[in-house]
């Protein structure tokens, strides 16, 4: 049956349900809203109403709902007339209570098909035993998963992915079943990291959520929805495979935007892919998303190929790529019960999954900021890779391991200098778990330099000076000192001096003055 419900939905549903805008296809009767607060329910029914609109689902956590037109043409109360969606989502946005309106828009995800010559991909580099920490739970949103992937499984590489739960938003069910073959190819990759050792490992679940169809297409309200379905059944952490090809527009892209801010401060970590165009994702007017989203909660990936080289056709960028795994020639389990190799950042994100799971299955308390910040410190700096991300360099388990399990609460600033070992900079980026951090007295009338590229607070951190007079921190050239959003930067006892000319202090978090501060 479930072959006929997609034949019938190729046949009948697509020529009506997109359209072409601006070279991106949207739904052309589904649309977003998002409320301004606690709205009553009959106000929005006589939003409902006057929009010609119903509403196919609502999420009062985040505040943001996906309504339907129930056709075209109709006029409003205002006798405006309707006759596309366009017109709909702007009377939509003209309501008191609805902040924002936009489209539904159409994904599609696609990686680079490579035959097994040539293959340096080697699991033993990236799997170890299950630890006896926390159980992890692991959400993949992708084309599902094949009731086949078993028979895929070799001497080393173990597919035997059984025991699972998940949805199906393409054809509304509880059978994710897998009719394009990347989610399978995805979901091996995960289980044979983390199952490669420990076999019969119990501490790492999966819930396989199908977003895209045969095509590799999905709607973003699929994805919306199946982002709050995994939170609402926690999930630790989330696995996207793709990505959207496109401009950082914050009004277009909110629905996505909002999700991942809930699943972030629910603690869940996105990992996602960083893209296959061979692009900087750093220019907002052309990035990729949701890995461009400044967000917290999200881990975005590149792929390396053999040469531990950023690979032809991998996306990168010093802000918005977090860390390189393997994304080239990966091996997984196709749609036949065989093995396929694949290329992309796609495959570089399982791999960089798995790692993690397994990672915090050795931790004795679940802390994503602290995962993050392990698994992007204990990569392995590569030369190649400079400049290229914020690690600069490729996913390494064991040293992942080692920094989530001995986080470091307090740190001491014992070198003026920009970078290294006792720098501000070092205490900030390199040092995994710190609250606090105290400036020592061997410092007292230094500047603590901060050069080259921003200083970012991503946690709630503490500095904590000798003096207003006596502890500088001085920010030279085009320099920024950023707060990200969802984290706390709390000042004392020392000043901040902007020296450079465009020397700025970007506060996107949450930014406390506490006693004997200044700012120059």
């Amino acid at each position: 049956m479930k072959k006929i419900r997609n034949l019938l939905l190729l046949c009948i549903g697509l020529p009506h349900f997109l359209l072409a805008q601006v070279g991106v296809d949207t739904s052309a009767f589904q649309f977003f809203i998002q409320l301004d607060g606690i709205v009553p329910e009959d106000t929005i029914i006589a939003y409902l109403t006057d929009l010609n609109a119903t509403e196919v689902w609502r999420n009062d956590n985040v505040g943001i709902a996906l309504w339907q037109a129930n056709g075209y043409p109709f006029v409003t109360a205002e006798g405006v007339q309707v006759t596309d969606i366009y017109t709909i989502i702007r009377e939509s946005a003209r309501k008191t209570k609805i902040q924002e309106a936009t489209f539904d828009i159409l994904t599609s995800l696609g990686d680079i098909q490579d035959n097994a010559t040539g293959s340096c991909f080697d699991i033993a580099d990236y799997t170890m035993a299950q630890g006896n920490g926390e159980k992890v739970k692991i959400s993949i949103l992708d084309t599902g998963i094949s009731p086949n992937i078993a028979s895929s499984t070799t001497g080393h590489l173990n597919y035997n992915l059984l025991d699972y739960t998940g949805y199906d938003y393409i054809n509304s069910d509880d059978e994710p079943e897998d009719d394009n073959g990347h989610g399978t190819h995805i979901a091996g990759i995960i289980h044979s990291i983390t199952n490669g050792i420990s076999i019969t490992g119990t501490k790492v679940s999966f819930d396989i959520r199908k977003t895209h169809n045969a095509q590799g297409q999905g709607m973003t309200s699929d994805i919306v929805k199946a982002l709050l379905d995994a939170s609402a059944d926690h999930a630790d952490i989330v696995n996207m495979s793709f990505g959207m090809p496109d401009a950082f527009i914050p009004s277009k892209f909110f629905p996505l935007r909002l999700a991942i801010n809930h699943l972030s401060s629910e603690g869940i970590l996105v990992i996602c892919a960083a893209g296959n165009e061979g692009k900087n994702i750093d220019v907002l007017s052309n990035t990729t998303l949701p890995a461009g989203f400044p967000d917290p909660g999200i881990l975005s990936i590149s792929a390396f190929d053999c040469s531990e080289e950023l690979a032809v056709f991998s996306n990168f960028g010093s802000e918005n790529t977090d860390i390189s795994a393997p994304g080239f020639k990966i091996p997984g389990p196709d749609m036949a019960g065989g093995l396929r190799y694949a290329s992309g950042t796609s495959q570089a994100t399982a791999v960089a999954t798995g790692v993690a799971a397994l990672v915090l299955t050795h931790g004795a308390v679940f802390d994503f900021g602290l995962l993050k910040c392990a698994l992007i410190n204990g990569a392995i700096e590569i030369p190649a890779l400079s400049g290229l991300s914020v690690s600069e360099g490729i996913i390494n388990t064991a040293n992942a391991k080692a920094l989530y399990q001995a986080p470091q609460a307090g740190y001491t600033v014992t070198s003026y200098h920009n970078n290294g070992i006792g720098s501000l900079r070092f205490g900030i980026e390199k040092t995994c778990g710190v609250s606090q951090i105290d400036i020592d007295p061997s410092l007292n009338g230094i500047p603590l330099q901060i050069s080259g590229n921003d200083l970012i607070i991503s946690s709630n951190t503490i500095i904590n000076g000798l003096g207003m007079m006596t502890s500088e921190i001085q920010l030279d050239g085009n320099v920024a000192l950023k707060i990200n959003p969802g984290s706390m930067l709390h000042l004392s006892n020392l000043s901040i001096n902007k020296s450079g000319s465009q020397a700025t202090i970007i506060n996107q978090g949450n930014l406390i003055l506490g006693s004997n501060v200044k700012i120059e």
